[in-house]
């Protein structure tokens, strides 16, 4: 009987032992599955998100090089625009004074050709043709003052070149309207640092407000009635790009001065 009962409760106890296992071994096997589908979740989620930053990635590359072109079609436009200017302001400037040198110069020949000649009529129209060649050419003195033995600075050449043209196209028309003193541009360039050189663009013309020498480089700020407000913005973005560094200040007795700095690459040029 002992024998019975030692027996029964063995079996009972590998019958619970035998449950227990099933039971863990069902519990193990849902925690797996359970763990499988969030790690296929999780994965999925990952692959969405990481599918959304290269659609961003590629959308930001995208709206990156669109602003890039865009920026560099308004530079191009900007030029352009600056160029017909100031080739429309050269005309203009040259062809109303060539329109009354060739006037008095038929009046001149009347006057010659008269009996007896009109000598008097003659020479003053001799002195209007005078005064129209020299009106024809800006009244603006070119005074260069450049440095010799320069570093070489690098850069792009064409839009340096459109900088130091609007600079001088922007003094020049700040001197049209100056009559009791002489229309001077300095141009002059020099070696402020070894690793710099500096390039001054400076006139005699109306100057600058004190409170509007850091705003002229703001894109679309402009005192001039028929001007864009671009021309300096630009020319301010060239030289941030190359490195260097442009600002503006007015002179202690008249006109203003437009200055820039370039890094070089060393090199001396004459």
């Amino acid at each position: 009987m002992p024998v019975f009962i030692e027996f029964a409760a063995s079996s009972a106890l590998v019958a619970w032992f035998s449950s227990c296992r099933k039971q863990a071994e069902t519990e193990l096997h849902h925690a797996r599955s359970e763990l499988q589908l969030r790690v296929e979740e999780r994965t999925a989620e990952l692959k969405q998100t990481n599918e959304r930053l290269l659609a961003e990635i590629v959308e930001r590359k995208r709206a990156e090089d669109a602003y890039y072109e865009a920026q560099a079609e308004l530079a191009r436009v900007t030029r352009i625009s600056a160029l017909g200017a100031l080739a429309a302001s050269i005309s203009h400037e040259v062809n109303q004074p060539l329109a009354a040198v060739v006037t008095n110069a038929d009046a001149c020949m009347m006057w010659l050709s008269s009996e007896p000649p009109n000598l008097e009529e003659a020479r003053l129209a001799v002195d209007c043709i005078a005064q129209q060649g020299t009106r024809a050419r800006n009244q603006v003195e070119i005074q260069t003052e450049l440095a010799d033995d320069l570093p070489t600075a690098m850069g792009d050449r064409v839009p340096l070149q459109q900088v130091i043209v609007n600079l001088i196209q922007n003094g020049i028309e700040a001197m049209s309207a100056i009559a009791d003193r002489p229309r001077l541009l300095v141009i002059r360039s020099e070696r402020p640092a070894p690793d710099q050189v500096l390039v001054v663009v400076q006139d005699s013309g109306i100057g600058i407000d004190r409170k509007n020498e850091r705003r002229i480089f703001d894109a679309f700020f402009t005192t001039k009635a028929q001007g864009t407000g671009m021309g300096l913005a630009i020319s301010h973005s060239i030289i941030e790009a190359h490195g260097g560094r442009l600002w503006a200040s007015g002179n202690s007795a008249y006109g203003a001065t437009f200055q820039f700095t370039l890094p070089t690459g060393g090199e001396t040029t004459s």
